[in-house]
């Protein structure tokens, strides 16, 4: 059993990451804010306690029920052609074949070989621009824009214009003209075969004398697999079963309630208000049941959030957020719960009234009544509440696995896009003037993510963040220092590559928030250091271009000092080669501040960048560290070990300390150290340490 549920994963997982259902999943989340209105309206327009105020005109005129109405019909009426774009678009993003300028121009084809194919002719063709077109506006798409490319890369005719632009949309245009023009043909074609099936209503005659002839309790399953599959394709179920269930369970009810005034009992247990009421709790699919359990055992910054915004629509039994959001639709990890809940609730019902436990439902009840309440409506009677409530738990547990696997689906192909990411960001692969939040990807996505994360974090102060120590050591072993560095533990993405977090708090305007929580936890660990008698060890601390820029920072530097009580001098500011020597005036004023209140200045990553001694001179920097690059290569490379002589002859010249970093065995301390240096920072003596592991490696050597 172990093993099967590991192969149902493995197939899920590969299925959702399928290059189509991705295509669709993001087409969906499109049309999230026209849902979200319209399911809004919806629910207005329904709510029982609000049925006395559809006459009452609105301040600025009008009515309630017509205004909604209007705004419902503008949201809702298109979510099939908003789908159609959003997947098309998702399709002609990922594609690298064709100009990101061209995109709009290659949807405006799809979405208008689409309007050809449903044609305005037919009397169905603005209910196939609704939900209730989805699966033919998602099908369609799919097909429509893979064939839109392969044209394009097999064009025949190759426009060669010459012009001054080598961006010109022009050009770009008039190679979209033949692919376009055989997608209308083909689409066309295609809609002269198939003939005008598009038109006229789909016969369910014949579906419903099949319910009509099986046992009761065999029909209402039927029937509920039937709407719960349509709406896991992409149909809407309950619309298109519309005459099923009038047909076959529609009259049941009112039969009911005449049994009673005859003096008799109720009989029928299947009823249109029974599968509102206690099948279709929190929409199609029991979802108020995967809402608890994506609220429970969701991530925070992901679907939890989700099942937070889709809660109170759920409690009325409107769905569409977490239908389209999720997204249900299409969605591999959720099929089974979602077939299988519903039929558990079903089962769990027919039993408890089939046994006398629970009242038949003799009273009509709106749709969008909240849990509970239905239930005691329905009833009449407290059993119909604590029913609903019995189902809502067994729902609860028979989602929770799927759940918990889908979680840990979306945490794998994070960590996967983490990791390429702070690649890409350590080695420099992204360009600085390339913002990472604003890529349309998932590394785009991600990113916002974490940035929201952290801009939260930082509010809070929240234990995530955190700041370890890694000493800096003399040739002899004496500790001479510690260089602060900034750690992030996200609470559900592990630990945070530095590099990608402070390019993060960069991009978003986070870095004088993060640069002062650095600041201030480094202060105190030096303060305390000077208490307990090692005042003389020298406190490491980073500074971005972002920081400098800021005029404000040096006067945040001395009030952090003094609520301390530590001595600056004490103090060195590290700024990599880059920062050091842009010319602005901004920079240039902001490291003369800095060095006016005592603290020294020291630059990082020295020796591999365009360097210039004026600069060093003219704000006055001590230190230098070691570019990591030289220290990495100094035993197999000779012109590395050159090249750090030379540094270390400089430094000696103008009286500057030499720092290298990242010394990660003996034999690169004793080249060094032969060299010119002999300060050492790196793993060969200790990782970046807490405050209180800082103290232990302390007291093991000898200090200054």
């Amino acid at each position: 059993m172990h093993d099967w549920v590991k192969q149902g994963v493995l197939l899920a997982t590969r299925l959702s990451e399928w290059s189509l259902l991705k295509a669709v999943r993001q087409g969906l989340m499109y049309s999230l804010p026209l849902v979200l209105i319209g399911a809004i309206c919806t629910l207005l327009l329904n709510f029982p306690l609000l049925e006395s105020f559809k006459g009452v005109s609105l301040p600025w005129g009008g009515l309630w029920g017509d205004t909604l109405r209007g705004i419902r019909h503008g949201t809702l009426s298109i979510i099939s052609l908003t789908v159609l774009i959003g997947v098309s678009h998702a399709i002609f993003s990922s594609d690298k074949s064709l100009e990101s300028s061209s995109h709009i121009a290659a949807i405006l084809v799809v979405l208008g070989s689409y309007l050809l194919f449903i044609g305005s002719d037919s009397s169905e063709w603005l209910t196939l621009l609704s939900n209730q077109g989805l699966f033919l506006s998602i099908n369609f798409a799919l097909l429509v824009s893979y064939l839109f490319l392969w044209l394009y890369r097999h064009r025949l005719i190759r426009f060669r214009l010459y012009t001054h632009n080598p961006d010109d949309l022009f050009h770009g245009m008039l190679k979209l003209i033949e692919p376009a023009f055989w997608v209308f043909v083909v689409v066309a074609l295609l809609k002269a075969l198939g003939g005008s099936y598009l038109s006229g209503e789909v016969n369910l005659a014949p579906v419903s004398d099949f319910l009509s002839g099986l046992p009761f309790y065999l029909a209402g399953v039927l029937y509920q697999m039937g709407v719960s599959i349509f709406w896991f394709g992409g149909f809407h179920g309950n619309n298109l079963l519309e005459p099923v269930m009038l047909e076959v369970f529609g009259a049941f009810r009112a039969m009911n309630q005449e049994l009673i005034s005859l003096g008799g009992l109720p009989e029928w247990i299947l009823t249109r208000e029974f599968f509102e009421v206690f099948v279709h709790v929190g929409g199609t699919g029991a979802t108020l049941s995967l809402l608890i359990a994506l609220w429970l055992k969701g991530s925070r910054g992901g679907t939890a959030h989700l099942a937070k915004l889709s809660l109170l629509p759920a409690l009325f039994n409107i769905n569409e957020l977490l239908i389209f959001g999720l997204p249900i639709i299409f969605n591999p990890f959720f099929l089974i719960p979602f077939l299988l809940t519903p039929l558990l609730f079903l089962s769990t019902s027919y039993l408890a009234m089939e046994m006398g436990w629970v009242p038949l439902v003799t009273h009509e009840v709106s749709w969008t009544t909240p849990i509970f309440i239905g239930g005691y409506i329905a009833t009449g009677s407290l059993a119909g509440s604590i029913l609903q409530g019995v189902n809502l738990i067994l729902g609860f547990f028979l989602y929770l696995p799927f759940v918990v696997a889908y979680e840990r689906y979306r945490h794998q192909s994070s960590e996967g896009v983490l990791h390429a990411l702070a690649i890409e960001v350590s080695e420099g692969r992204i360009d600085q003037s390339v913002s990472i939040l604003s890529l349309k990807d998932e590394r785009g996505a991600l990113s916002r993510e974490l940035v929201g994360d952290l801009s939260s974090a930082l509010l809070r102060r929240s234990s995530e963040l955190f700041v370890l120590f890694q000493p800096q050591v003399a040739y002899d072993g004496r500790v001479v220092g510690a260089e602060a560095l900034f750690r992030w533990r996200h609470e559900r993405e592990g630990m945070i590559p530095p590099p990608l977090g402070i390019r993060l708090a960069e991009e978003a305007g986070l870095m004088d928030g993060l640069g002062s929580f650095i600041i201030e936890s480094g202060f105190k660990e030096k303060a305390k250091w000077e208490r307990e008698g090692r005042g003389d060890l020298w406190l490491s601390l980073n500074l971005s271009v972002a920081q400098i820029e800021n005029p404000q920072l040096p006067q945040e530097i001395e009030r952090l000092a003094r609520e301390q009580g530590i001595d600056l001098k004490g103090v060195k500011f590290e700024l990599t080669e880059t920062a050091a020597f842009t010319q602005t005036q901004e920079i240039c004023e902001g490291l003369m501040a800095i060095k006016a209140l005592g603290a020294r200045l020291a630059i990082d990553d020295f020796g591999m960048g365009a360097s210039s001694l004026f600069y060093i001179k003219e704000f006055g920097v001590e230190i230098i560290k070691l570019d990591r690059v030289l220290v990495e290569d100094i035993l197999s490379d000779a012109n590395s070990r050159g090249i750090v002589a030379s540094v270390a002859t400089l430094c000696k010249e103008l009286h500057l300390s030499l720092i290298a970093e990242f010394v990660e065995n003996a034999e690169q301390v004793e080249i060094l150290h032969k060299l010119g240096c002999s300060l050492f920072q790196g793993y060969h003596f200790a990782p970046p340490l807490s405050s209180q592991a800082f103290d232990d490696f302390l007291s093991q050597r000898a200090t200054l």
